[in-house]
């Protein structure tokens, strides 16, 4: 009969060609799960589980939505044993770095013509908002941003 703690396999005992930072080097980033790239963020397990592990369990409380993910409290990442403050804050620096990327890849709208212009303009402020907040949207004579 095996302990759990027997059971349980570190990263580093795995073949370098698994290991989640090791692949993203030799393959890319878009050959992981998301729960790998997550376990990079979480860099180490505990006595119970590995990173990977770790980040899986995360991915579960959430449905594996990243969206939902990202609208997580610290507090609320660090109700998965083995994630503390520390990891907490780096997981939600990545994915509020994410949430960013969203606004900044589309071009920069020149007029506001529509609700559904404001619409894109404004959502990649809101989207991942913990609470209801105002906003307010104020154009030039010629429907654009100020």
């Amino acid at each position: 009969m095996t302990s759990k703690k027997a059971e349980i396999k570190g990263i580093k005992s795995w073949s370098e060609q698994d290991r989640p930072r090791e692949k993203l080097q030799s393959k890319g980033p878009v050959t992981l799960s998301d729960a790998e790239l997550l376990a990079i963020l979480i860099n180490t397990g505990t006595k119970e589980k590995n990173a990977l592990e770790l980040a899986k369990e995360l991915l579960n409380t959430v449905n594996n939505d990243l969206d939902k993910l990202g609208t997580l409290s610290i507090s609320s990442i660090r109700k998965i044993k083995g994630i503390g403050t520390a990891k907490a804050i780096k997981i939600a620096a990545a994915l509020e770095i994410g949430r960013r990327r969203k606004f900044y890849d589309k071009p920069e709208l020149k007029k506001i013509g529509n609700s559904k212009d404001a619409y894109d303009y404004i959502y990649p402020y809101l989207a991942d908002l913990q609470q209801e907040k105002f906003m307010l949207l104020l154009l030039t004579n010629a429907q654009k941003p100020i």
